[in-house]
């Protein structure tokens, strides 16, 4: 999701986009600032020279259906609530992920 997020960030504009919700209630926020998708704040992925829009807040059309899972599917949730901004279409495939890295014991 982060090369989405910064990939369409000009269009979608600065702020929070969404946040992942732990198990016990803790939200990490996530959104796009400064030319890069970002977790709590922290730059995730950059992109080198952002787009610069000729208006502010275009009008969007979000397409959905029910192939757009996962990384697609948190694309769909940084639109929701933006200004001049319209869902089209089918509900999603419902399959939202979120990875973490984790070392293994050998140390892989």
């Amino acid at each position: 999701m982060w090369p989405m997020i910064a990939g369409v960030g000009p269009v979608l504009g600065e702020g929070t986009a969404g946040a992942f919700i732990d198990p016990d209630g803790g939200a990490t926020l996530w959104g796009y600032a400064n030319g890069a998708s970002n977790s709590s704040g922290t730059p995730v992925v950059q992109v080198p020279q952002p787009y610069r829009l000729m208006r502010i807040n275009p009008r969007m059309a979000v397409l959905t259906n029910c192939y757009v899972e996962r990384s697609g599917e948190a694309s769909v949730i940084a639109f929701r609530g933006r200004p001049n901004t319209r869902s089209f279409g089918m509900p999603t495939g419902g399959i939202s992920t979120a990875n973490r890295n984790t070392q293994l014991s050998d140390g892989a």
